[in-house]
């Protein structure tokens, strides 16, 4: 480990420099963009058109039907599947214009796309757990084509964590673990009044969620059923 640390060090310095000036700049000159809502996330009701649902749900089905197998259980994932199947220009203008009003982005196109399935297993899903994806803001959208029920493994998110970690918490993460890697917490490293704001999201089929994924949030124990979800990620520039 103590080799990984000699070259993590200055790199942490400079990804900590890098931060609190993007931060200062922001403070001093960009203010013209929002700040996302204090929740951590926004439900976008009336966001897609029915043709973004017909274009998604017929991804999900093509997608479901390669994935899923007469044994199939737990977590099955696959990464941007956006480089398979071409969205459409239209409903990558939405998201990305969603995103631009909160994170300064580079480019016009989605960063990063990935398709899961949950299914009941004895195992723990993938997500699970109080976890933050960056120390910076992130944008990810969650399409559910199925509904989300109390049942079939809800995500879950702690209302008003946005930018969970300190300064200090990244810096020290970026030295001893892997450079933005998902960061766990226990729950008893979690203040109870946090604790007290979880949030689930038991939703319609053909929902659509934009959340900041610097907040804590975590997947849910599959009971029965069936639960797929696409995401698509938007990350500021760095």
């Amino acid at each position: 480990m103590s080799y990984k640390i000699i070259y993590r060090f200055p790199l942490a310095i400079l990804f900590l420099i890098e931060l609190l000036f993007k931060d200062l700049r922001k403070f001093l000159f960009q203010s013209d963009k929002n700040t996302f809502p204090k929740k951590g996330y926004q439900i976008l009701d009336n966001f897609l058109s029915t043709s973004d649902i017909k274009e998604l749900n017929n991804i999900d089905q093509d997608l479901r039907s390669k994935l899923l197998k007469e044994d199939s259980c737990g977590s099955i994932r696959i990464l941007n599947f956006h480089e398979e199947y071409v969205l459409s220009e239209s409903l990558q203008k939405k998201l990305y214009d969603f995103a631009s009003k909160y994170l300064y982005l580079k480019f016009d196109k989605i960063m990063e796309t990935q398709y899961q399935i949950s299914l009941p297993s004895e195992d723990l899903p993938l997500g699970f757990g109080w976890h933050v994806d960056d120390y910076e803001s992130i944008i990810k959208f969650f399409y559910f084509p199925t509904e989300v029920n109390d049942l079939n493994g809800p995500l879950r998110i702690i209302e008003e964590s946005t930018r969970y970690q300190s300064y200090l918490q990244a810096f020290k993460y970026l030295i001893f673990r892997r450079t933005f890697e998902d960061k766990y917490y226990d729950d008893s490293s979690i203040k109870k009044e946090l604790l007290e704001r979880e949030k689930k999201f038991l939703l319609k089929k053909n929902s659509l969620i934009a959340v900041d994924t610097s907040s804590l949030h975590s997947s849910s124990i599959l009971k029965e059923g069936e639960r797929r979800v696409m995401v698509f990620s938007f990350r500021s520039a760095r």
